[in-house]
């Protein structure tokens, strides 16, 4: 989430946009088979994620497959172009050990925000 805004009747939030869908779709895409070089990339995206949550005290409790993104952040312009089976393609035929790509946690709606470290 990049910023939210209360007014009387409604909240707006304001998400950051990963053009790569979701790590279920990739690993669908992918049949279910990723390259442990590439497995490594993501879990340690992961753990890195896990650790600026830790830093500000928040527990995701929500955490699967359709809520860890796939962002390409050096295709940005070329992924808003293509429409879902196009994207889909793209997923299938891209050699991660080649490409940019980041991950990014999402969906915070069952998170928890503790008061302390205790």
């Amino acid at each position: 989430m990049k910023k939210a805004i209360k007014t009387d009747a409604r909240y707006y939030i304001f998400m950051e946009f990963c053009n790569g869908n979701d790590l279920k779709e990739l690993m669908e895409i992918k049949g279910w088979k990723l390259h442990p070089s590439i497995v490594q990339k993501i879990m340690f995206q992961l753990v890195t994620g896990f650790n600026n949550m830790m830093d500000v005290l928040v527990i995701h409790r929500d955490l699967k497959l359709q809520n860890i993104m796939l962002h390409f952040p050096d295709d940005n312009e070329k992924l808003l172009l293509l429409n879902k089976e196009e994207k889909k393609a793209f997923l299938k035929d891209v050699d991660l050990n080649k490409i940019n790509f980041e991950i990014k946690i999402a969906d915070f709606g069952f998170s928890k925000k503790l008061k302390n470290k205790g």
